[in-house]
Parts: C-alpha cells; structure tokens; sequence
C-alpha cells in the first residue's frame, strides 16, 4: 500500500491489494516540482489479495487539528476521508519556530515512528532534516518542540503488525504462501502492460 502527502496538493491514497501498476505518475519533466512523503504499509492478512482501491483526496478535504493534518486515520475527533484501515494514523505536522507540540498516543498504537523534512525538532534527542526516528514501543505521548527554524514533518502511529513480514522484491505479506500469490500477480499485470 503506498501513500503519497504532499502538503499543497494533497494525499493519493493506494490500496494494492491483489495487483495494481502504477509508477512514472511524477516525473521532472511532466510535474511542477513539490515534495512529498511516501509511505508503504503492510496490509492485514484479510486485505493483501483484496481488489486494489485508489483515492486522491486534496488538501482542503484533510481535516487540521491544531498544526497536525491528519493524512489517515483519526486524531483528536478528527477523522480522515482516506479509506485506510482501522489502527493507523499519519499525520503531516509544521510547527513554528519554538512552538511545542504533544502527540497524544492512542490507546494501542504502540508503533511510531516520525520523518523530518524540513527543520530541526527536540525531543529525546535532537533531530534534523532528513532524519527518520523509530520510538520505543509504546503508547505514551510524544512531546516535540521545533528548533529555531520551525519543522516539517510527519508522524505515524500503528497497532502492532500481527505478523512476521515476509519480504518480497515488489511487496510484504503476511506468509510465504500469500507471497507467491502476490508475486505471481505482479508478473500477470505487468505483462498485461508490457
């Protein structure tokens, strides 16, 4: 599943399920240039040979809660219109230089992790752009503050993945079996396309 955020134009929203091709949809000489922030999340077991599903949303339809937008999921009483599954938020945050800022956890998502674009932000340590922050596994809040020069960046949260990952060239599953599937999909669009 891919998910691409970028702050101006909005949130593509990509579910691959059972095979989906896509690529190229950027490129320098077709695009005005913007940054974005690209995600890829493994499915639960019960949606990975799912039919694919695809949804742009832009940004005036991702609902604010302070200086978070949240991309998927829900925070605070916000929810997002992204079509994502239950137990995942991500959300695009810019804070002002100095201003501090508490991600308050929920119950359960003891996953997080955070990707800095621009700035620089205190926290247990101190980070810089282009740093990507793995936490510690639990559900306590996370207090940020921007450093002098405020902070781009986005911030996730999940519910543990249930299961082991099995990797693949193209994609992630939940077994060896489901793996093959998958693959042997991916070689059926792509010659659908060759």
């Amino acid at each position: 599943m891919g998910l691409w955020a970028a702050r101006l134009c909005g949130v593509e929203w990509m579910r691959a399920g059972s095979g989906i091709w896509h690529g190229g949809e950027y490129r320098p000489a077709g695009s005005p240039r913007f940054k974005g922030f690209q995600l890829w999340i493994a499915l639960p077991a019960t949606l990975e040979a799912a039919t694919p599903e695809w949804q742009f949303v832009e940004a005036s339809g991702i609902p604010a809660v302070g200086p978070a937008r949240v991309v998927v999921g829900a925070y605070e009483g916000r929810k997002s219109p992204v079509r994502a599954f239950d137990g995942l938020n991500y959300l695009l945050v810019t804070l002002a230089p100095g201003e501090a800022w508490v991600y308050e956890t929920p119950s359960g998502h003891d996953v997080g992790w955070l990707s800095l674009s621009r700035g620089s932000l205190l926290g247990d340590g101190c980070y810089r752009a282009g740093d990507l922050i793995a936490f510690d596994r639990s559900d306590a809040a996370i207090p940020l503050q921007a450093g002098p020069e405020g902070a781009t960046f986005v911030l996730g949260s999940a519910v543990a993945h249930p299961h082991d990952l099995v990797l693949g060239y193209y994609s992630v599953h939940t077994s060896q079996d489901a793996l093959k599937e998958g693959e042997a999909r991916i070689a059926e669009v792509r010659n659908l396309y060759s």
